[in-house]
């Protein structure tokens, strides 16, 4: 943006839009605008102008941005707006005047009944505006916003959902409304931006995902809170056999066959020689699921994912055989890659199965006693509570 764009207009200004930005109000525009070299909604507490998400820039404003010093040009608006500005209204440059930039642009977001760093709640007819947390009238939206804050699983199971719902942009948040059966103001991903760095690659690659952003509370501009999947607990209405899968949909009225995939990924990785990968968590285990003899029988032909300790857990099923070898995956849009090359997949109830069923994989499941909340009706699924188990020819064919 700051090194190259100018190199790609012609004219005397470009208009600036990212994914989560837009024109709203044509009858809005001023030709005055022109007049500045750059221009966006103010930032908020300070008012400084502005914001680059949906920004008017002079072609002469972008030359001089390309011949600043390098060094931090990250992010590229406040590099501009802040770190450089000065030296860029040295060359004569113009900002256009916070209150201009106020009818030019708008960027609001609030959260749990609090609105972030004072920033107004509403749209006032600006030209257009930046960031899908701000909260527009339903007709000026660009698309549905859904909220989750579930477990990676959960996540996972609700995509069916929200692409029955018609999909739009995904907000991961730590900021849960309905905990249950958790106590109130359980943090479901721990408050940690790494948990969406792991898991976005892989929301992002379905079709229906806009885009997969991290938010520290449930934003106003929800149309969908996919956390709604937990009522039942509160109401003590869920049965221990209803899926995450069902509850989801039971949550928002929509209805989906349990035998259809709702994932994809690109690329899948094909391990030569290992057609079935397995995994296995800490949690939601069962002592009597026949572990030891699938890896005596099998272990030849797997491949483990999940994380290092996982792996070095699960050498305890092979002696005396060496133990399956692990596979490491950067994020889950990859274990996804490696679960989509698999011909079967065996696991307890985790991410990797909800991205096993979601692929429409053949599995074979280590059922916790508890609760069967994983189970999804399909011919290419074997649950499996206790005693030995058998892959099906057909399925490593």
């Amino acid at each position: 943006m700051i090194r190259e764009l100018h190199k790609y207009v012609e004219t005397t200004h470009a208009l600036v839009i990212q994914s989560d930005g837009f024109v709203l109000n044509g009858k809005a525009w001023h030709d005055f605008y022109l007049g500045s070299d750059y221009g966006g909604a103010p930032f908020n507490p300070s008012g400084t102008v502005g914001n680059g998400g949906f920004s008017l820039r002079s072609k002469r404003f972008l030359e001089a941005c390309s011949k600043l010093p390098e060094g931090s040009d990250h992010p590229e608006d406040a590099a501009i707006s802040i770190r450089f500005r000065n030296e860029l209204e040295s060359q004569g440059l113009k900002f256009m005047t916070p209150l201009m930039a106020q009818t030019f642009a708008f960027e609001g977001r609030s959260w749990n009944s609090k609105e972030w760093q004072g920033v107004p709640n509403k749209w006032d007819g600006q030209f257009g505006f930046h960031s899908l947390l701000s909260v527009l009238p339903p007709d000026k939206k660009p698309c549905k916003v859904f909220n989750h804050s579930g477990d990676a699983g959960d996540c996972i199971y609700g995509m069916a959902t929200m692409a029955a719902l018609g999909g739009g942009a995904l907000f991961l948040t730590p900021d849960c409304k309905y905990p249950y059966p958790l106590p109130p103001r359980w943090s479901r991903t721990g408050g940690d931006a790494s948990f969406v760095d792991n898991i976005r690659p892989l929301l992002e690659a379905q079709p229906y995902v806009e885009k997969c952003q991290y938010t520290h509370g449930t934003p106003y501009s929800t149309d969908f809170d996919l956390n709604a999947f937990r009522e039942p607990w509160r109401t003590r209405s869920v049965l221990d056999t209803e899926s995450i899968f069902h509850l989801h949909q039971r949550a928002f009225g929509v209805h989906l066959p349990e035998d259809k995939a709702w994932l994809t990924v690109p690329e899948p990785i094909i391990i030569p020689g290992r057609p079935i990968v397995v995994n296995r968590t800490p949690r939601y285990q069962n002592d009597n699921f026949p572990w030891y003899d699938l890896v005596q029988r099998y272990g030849d032909k797997m491949i483990f994912i999940g994380t290092e300790q996982e792996a070095t857990v699960f050498e305890g099923f092979a002696p005396p055989k060496p133990p399956v070898k692990w596979f490491p995956t950067t994020n889950m849009l990859e274990a996804a890659r490696v679960v989509s090359g698999a011909r079967v997949c065996i696991m307890n109830q985790s991410s990797c199965l909800a991205i096993a069923h979601g692929l429409g994989k053949n599995v074979i499941v280590e059922c916790w006693l508890s609760n069967s909340n994983t189970e999804l009706k399909r011919d290419n699924a074997i649950y499996v509570k206790s005693g030995k188990v058998e892959i099906p020819d057909s399925w490593l064919k």
